[in-house]
């Protein structure tokens, strides 16, 4: 059977386990948003300086070690049982934060949250692979990852409430702990959805991909190009993540923040506004655009000297983030095979937590000669980026239309 023919039998988009996908990760995300201030408690328990940075790194670095060995094992009939595992893994760790007060518990349980929050993320891409019709990859990518921007604009001033009604600040993570309850209600409707996907795709399309598979897919023309184009846009969305606010202090921003508020609610404006037409236009296209936008804005932040320009550069960063990431997203998909569209999709998560590590690192490397090498630094990566998809794109539409 066709992908054109599985596609058409999960259509439409907006179907049950669609919009369960897009509930549990709101929920997943919205538990994670709320670690905003989780520096300033290891602060307030009286842990060492020499291990906070350790403690705040050890979630996002468990997730960035088991990725790629848990990303093959992923698939259509082991998605649901796996995603039930990674939530019950993050439940018990938020549950399990007021009772860590030292750094050996707090070691445990950072690593717990990440394997919980890598499992359930992981087996969630694998299943949405698939319930995402080809022909609206755009559009589902792009809603999908609303879920996860909106709950960085929501929950940290909803915290900020709660907080001072709360004895222990470390309660804040357990109360995150009953939003999974509505995501577990989900499972046993979306079990019976997939069981009737996996019907559909036959035998190839829900085995676990062999050795031999993954070594071929890598050979997928455009495959290498856009992980490689992934890693860079991510290595340098992080970099100015963490130097943003300095160079808003340095053009006299009086809040900080403001950059970022300003970027990400263009870029949910964006996502909700334009979302249906990200499957009429030319996705390659749509990203080289993006991608060269986002060239110009970082090579900008460089050089201005007003907080209006700053802001404004801030909106134009939401732009071509909030385009770039859905096309990325779709394109990864629409070229893999069946069988290894899951693994693709991780295997860009992957890319991701590796920009995590590299985009701090990279930065902390040229910023003693000034933040805007900073930004110069995520220009060039974006631009490497840029050039990677132009020289793919011929590959990348042959692929498209044979898969």
């Amino acid at each position: 059977m066709s992908d054109d023919q599985v596609d058409q039998k999960v259509a439409p988009l907006f179907n049950g386990a669609f919009l369960g996908l897009c509930l549990v990760n709101f929920l997943a995300f919205c538990n994670l948003t709320i670690f905003y201030g989780f520096y300033d408690h290891l602060a307030g328990l009286g842990v060492p300086e020499a291990w906070r940075g350790t403690l705040l790194a050890l979630e996002p670095f468990t997730a960035f070690v088991l990725r790629p060995v848990l990303s093959p094992l992923f698939t259509v009939r082991n998605g649901v049982r796996c995603l039930a595992l990674g939530l019950g893994l993050v439940t018990l760790a938020l549950l399990a934060y007021p009772l860590a007060r030292t750094v050996p518990p707090l070691f445990v349980v950072r690593i717990l949250h990440g394997a919980g929050f890598v499992v359930l993320v992981s087996a969630e891409i694998g299943l949405l692979v698939h319930v995402v019709p080809r022909e609206r990859s755009g559009q589902g990518f792009g809603i999908f990852t609303l879920t996860t921007l909106i709950p960085y604009a929501a929950m940290p001033p909803f915290a900020e409430h709660i907080l001072p009604l709360l004895a222990d600040k470390a309660q804040i993570y357990a109360l995150a702990a009953p939003l999974m309850l509505p995501a577990f209600a989900f499972l046993p409707l979306l079990a019976r959805r997939m069981r009737l996907l996996a019907a559909t795709l036959g035998a190839q399309g829900i085995a676990r991909p062999r050795w031999s598979d993954i070594r071929a897919n890598f050979k997928t023309p455009g495959i290498l190009s856009l992980l490689a184009a992934s890693l860079g846009l991510f290595t340098a969305t992080c970099a100015v993540f963490f130097f943003a606010k300095p160079a808003a202090q340095a053009v006299g921003l009086a809040n900080p923040g403001l950059f970022f508020t300003v970027s990400t609610l263009v870029n949910i404006a964006l996502r909700a506004g334009a979302n249906a037409a990200f499957d009429r236009i030319d996705k390659t296209l749509a990203l080289v655009s993006a991608l060269a936008l986002l060239v110009a804005v970082f090579s900008a932040l460089a050089w201005t000297g007003s907080p209006e320009g700053f802001l404004i550069l801030a909106g134009l960063y939401g732009l071509g983030l909030g385009l770039a990431m859905p096309m990325l997203n779709a394109l990864v998909v629409l070229i893999s095979p069946a069988h290894l569209k899951s693994l693709n999709a991780n295997l860009q998560l992957f890319a991701m937590d590796a920009g995590f590590f590299l985009g701090p690192l990279a930065a902390g490397l040229v910023a003693p000669w000034g933040v805007d090498r900073v930004f110069l630094l995520a220009a060039a990566l974006v631009l490497a980026a840029c050039l990677l998809v132009i020289l793919a794109i011929p590959c990348l539409r042959k692929a498209s239309e044979r898969h």
